[in-house]
């Protein structure tokens, strides 16, 4: 099959999110499968590299002069509603780059897009294309866990990320909590499509079977590890209030918290939120044992998660299927998780790890404290990771998405 995976994020750069380390690992291992694999992303430059075994182009910018009808339609975008509302025109534009892209360099047997930046919605809409969906955390999602406003561009950002949903040809999701959040669209969508093309299909990671990991019990390794962007909806300020309190009982315990600084409103005021969680440590004298770090690459994270204690991901609100709570388990860490959005669902409470309920710092201290206490316990988790990861082996993974892009492209 000849497949193109649409990712909006800039893949120049090593340090990315969940979604495109996702995208990228399942593009590997599908051209590995003998597939012509391509990936199509956005940066400040058009150009094209290869990437293990297949190809990335990255656009900024596409040329428009021969279509009469765009250029009049460009010119009332820029002119009109660009002032009013820049990130919409701004999404459509992206969507119209994508579009062009799949016509000058198509047919592909199938497109796979994720909801957000509604990225092929134009090719769903005016093309014949076989378009797959995968469901993450939609720009919808990220505005309302974190309490931030939602304007009337943002609303209509929203809305092409619905229209992206239902006229897909098919949806995935790593998630079996993402189809019951998106139910009313898929509603939708079904009546549309007059099909079953809806399949949960995990994120895979990469594992190396032979790797063994041992714990070790010196000064320099008894830290606690969460990774994600640093904001309201990832729980940080939970977490670091509760190792405020975990600290007095265990005084040779750290925190090392990384990730990229986002804006959030805090007390009605627009801050960088990572400021302000530093803020917040040096106030209360923690900076000895709390540390906030940049976000890092692929490979400088595999030292922070082969050392760590344990891993933390202490989301809220409708967090989908967190890739770093699977490269934890990757490494046979022990985990723990906000009981919300598909945490459970990686998460076998009392077999691999241990959930608590979301935004309640006792709750969290308690837990920590009992991992922290518990080397038996740690050790029992370990083990499970061990044979539970091969759950989300990305050969098994490609495997499966092939099998439904068969199903999907045949239909």
């Amino acid at each position: 099959m000849k497949i193109l995976f649409i990712c909006p994020e800039d893949l120049k750069g090593e340090r990315r999110g969940g979604v495109s380390t996702s995208t990228l690992i399942l593009a590997k291992h599908l051209a590995k499968l003998g597939n012509e694999v391509y990936v199509l992303s956005r940066g400040d430059e058009n150009s094209f590299f290869r990437q293990s075994n297949y190809q990335v182009y990255i656009i900024s910018d596409f040329e428009f002069k021969k279509n009469i009808f765009l250029k009049i339609l460009c010119k009332v975008l820029d002119r009109g509603l660009k002032k009013f509302f820049p990130e919409f025109v701004g999404r459509i534009y992206w969507a119209l780059y994508v579009f062009f892209f799949v016509k000058e360099k198509g047919p592909f047997d199938i497109i796979e897009s994720p909801e957000w930046c509604n990225n092929a919605l134009f090719i769903s809409l005016f093309t014949k294309s076989k378009v797959v969906v995968k469901l993450h955390r939609g720009w919808y999602c990220y505005l309302k866990d974190n309490d931030l406003p939602i304007s009337i561009d943002e609303w209509l950002i929203c809305l092409l990320e619905f229209l992206s949903i239902i006229f897909a040809t098919a949806l995935t999701s790593p998630s079996e909590f993402m189809f019951n959040y998106y139910k009313p669209l898929i509603t939708i969508f079904k009546k549309i499509r007059k099909n079953e093309n809806i399949k949960v299909i995990p994120y895979g990671v990469e594992i190396e079977t032979t790797r063994k990991f041992k714990l070790k019990y010196t000064s320099k390794n008894r830290y606690l590890l969460s990774v994600g962007r640093i904001e309201k909806a990832k729980g940080s300020f939970t977490l670091i209030k509760s190792f405020e309190q975990v600290i007095k009982r265990y005084k040779n315990i750290k925190l090392i918290l990384i990730g990229e600084d986002t804006q959030m409103f805090v007390k009605k005021k627009l801050v960088n939120y990572k400021e302000y969680l530093k803020s917040y440590i040096y106030k209360n004298h923690l900076e000895e044992g709390i540390l906030l770090l940049p976000k890092k690459t692929s490979t400088q994270l595999r030292e922070y998660y082969k050392n760590c204690l344990f891993f933390i991901a202490p989301s809220v609100g409708t967090e989908n299927f967190p890739m770093v709570l699977l490269e934890a388990v990757s490494y046979n860490k022990a985990v723990i998780g906000s009981n919300t959005g598909g945490i459970p669902e990686i998460i076998r409470h009392k077999a691999n790890g241990l959930l608590f309920s979301p935004n309640n710092t006792r709750d969290l201290v308690r837990i920590i404290e009992l991992l922290l206490g518990n080397d038996k316990l740690r050790l029992e988790f370990e083990q499970y990771n061990a044979r539970y990861k091969k759950r989300f082996d990305i050969r098994k993974i490609a495997l499966q998405t092939a099998s439904f892009y068969n199903k999907v492209s045949k239909n």
